[in-house]
């Protein structure tokens, strides 16, 4: 169960660690990139270098991903910035869904990255899930990658259910759902706005891509198997009815 209060704080990374994880986030941003989840500048990365003042550094708005330098991040709060003497001045603003990363950090203290990418087939099942009601769930069984995301298999079965919510233009709102869902506990790391893309964190970058490249995974599988409009027995949609 991934909730809000099983986790304890990581504190503030050393300049070491810092520089690393900066590191892999901009190797990241290029990997995905090449893969075509981050086309158009769109997506955006972070990862967590203090807890208190919460401190993040993320991909700078309209920073194509496949380019991305040390100038094309922003760190918040703007101030802690030069204290990263070796991350030298930025260039661009935040990402405008700087707030829901921030959301994520403060609900789940453990986690040191949160990674939000635009995948083809996961948009693509998110818009048909959404059609089922203004919460939906994916629901996953018995496919061997879920463990990926640290979820056992329990008398024979392996499940998780990730969760679609409605995309919404004011990102304070998204945030808002985005905490709602982690308050509640989820299954797995992952929560996914519909036509909109998919949301990751992990403890640390490195395993925040594991689980991003996990999530595509699962749903390009998915989605392969209702294109060609087999009869799946390993997942299903569910959702809520819209209120009027």
């Amino acid at each position: 169960m991934c909730s809000a209060q099983d986790d304890s704080p990581m504190g503030r990374l050393s300049e070491l660690d810092a520089e690393r994880a900066v590191a892999a986030l901009l190797q990241h941003a290029r990997d995905f990139h090449a893969k075509g989840w981050m086309w158009g500048t769109a997506g955006n990365l972070s990862v967590k270098l203090n807890d208190s003042p919460l401190t993040i550094a993320i991909s700078g708005s309209g920073a194509s991903k496949g380019e991305m330098q040390y100038a094309d991040l922003a760190v918040l709060p703007a101030g802690e910035r030069a204290k990263l003497k070796w991350l030298g001045e930025g260039a661009r603003k935040p990402s405008a869904e700087t707030i829901i990363h921030q959301a994520v950090y403060e609900r789940l203290p453990d986690i040191g990255a949160v990674y939000h990418v635009h995948t083809v087939a996961s948009t693509a099942l998110s818009l048909e899930a959404a059609k089922l009601g203004s919460l939906a769930y994916i629901d996953v069984k018995n496919l061997e990658m879920l463990k990926g995301w640290d979820i056992p298999w329990r008398g024979g079965t392996i499940t998780a259910a990730i969760p679609v919510i409605p995309n919404h233009e004011r990102m304070d709102v998204l945030a808002q759902g985005f905490a709602k869902l982690i308050g509640k506990g989820l299954s797995a790391p992952i929560i996914v706005a519909a036509g909109h893309g998919i949301t990751v964190w992990g403890k640390t970058p490195e395993e925040t891509r594991n689980r991003i490249e996990i999530a595509e995974f699962i749903f390009h599988t998915l989605w392969e198997q209702a294109k060609a409009k087999l009869r799946a027995k390993n997942f299903a949609l569910r959702g809520t009815a819209r209120k009027r």
